[in-house]
């Protein structure tokens, strides 16, 4: 495998009298040429290739693409240095190859990558018949998802989806970091039973909530009437459907093989 690290002089053409733009084509962000992981490139063929520009500062900023062939080959091809930005257009050269020439355009969507040179094996200093040509995506990170603040449905189920006629309230607030307040009660038939729910609710992902907290819950017909109590993480799995985040099913409850969930609303 032939990888060759290189300096990069910055040598915009046909503007070496211009001053630099003020107003910045470089968009920040971290890009893809395809959707492989370099693992995935190395075993079963590529190409794989990763650029990562930072926030450009007094119009200069840090610049790192990682370019490789894939097998069986997996030749590589590495930029790492800054980057001045000149006009609409940047241009690289490199004293490894005086005819190299690598243009970037960058889009909010992504940047298009050209390489030419009139050498043929080992084109700028790259590894042998290394070219970076393609369109690398702008990976545009997903929100963070959120939960619904304010008062919240929250019911206690049983074995056979028993529950008490009316479900109880949670109040939900924002903590920050992506983590929210809980604290609910639902009571029973003839406020003769009731579950409360205190603790902080954590999100894993879009689909997926963990509980950390304590879940006291008692009914006359589980567990012998004896209070249940339940102390640390819990997972709540998101059913569109139902409109509910649902507990994952505790079972021995109490010491009693029964089925449990709780629910709380959208």
């Amino acid at each position: 495998m032939n990888a060759v690290k290189f300096f990069l002089l910055i040598a915009p053409l046909g503007v070496f009298a211009q001053t630099p733009s003020f107003v910045s084509p470089i968009v920040p962000g971290t890009y893809t040429l395809n959707d492989k992981t370099e693992a995935q490139a190395t075993k079963s063929g590529g190409p794989y290739g990763k650029l990562v520009v930072s926030a450009a500062s007094n119009n200069k900023c840090l610049f790192n693409l990682r370019y490789s062939t894939g097998a069986p080959a997996n030749h590589l091809g590495i930029i790492k240095d800054s980057l001045m930005v000149y006009g609409t257009n940047t241009y690289y050269r490199t004293n490894e190859d005086s005819s190299c020439r690598v243009s970037f355009e960058f889009t909010e969507q992504g940047v298009q990558v050209k390489q030419t040179s009139t050498s043929s094996a080992f084109a700028c200093g790259f590894g042998k018949n290394v070219y970076l040509d393609g369109f690398y995506k702008r990976n545009i990170p997903s929100p963070s998802p959120t939960r619904r603040t304010g008062s919240h449905d929250i019911e206690i189920y049983w074995a056979e989806w028993m529950s008490w006629d009316k479900p109880g309230k949670a109040t939900i607030t924002a903590g920050g970091n992506g983590k929210y307040s809980i604290s609910g009660k639902q009571t029973g038939r003839d406020n003769k039973g009731y579950m409360t729910i205190n603790g902080t609710l954590q999100i894993i992902s879009a689909s997926i909530v963990e509980f950390n907290g304590t879940i006291v819950s008692q009914e006359a017909i589980i567990n012998g009437g004896k209070i249940c109590k339940r102390e640390g993480k819990i997972r709540f799995t998101a059913n569109s459907k139902q409109k509910k985040w649902i507990m994952n099913k505790v079972q021995n409850w109490g010491g009693q093989s029964v089925d449990e969930y709780i629910t709380i609303n959208f």
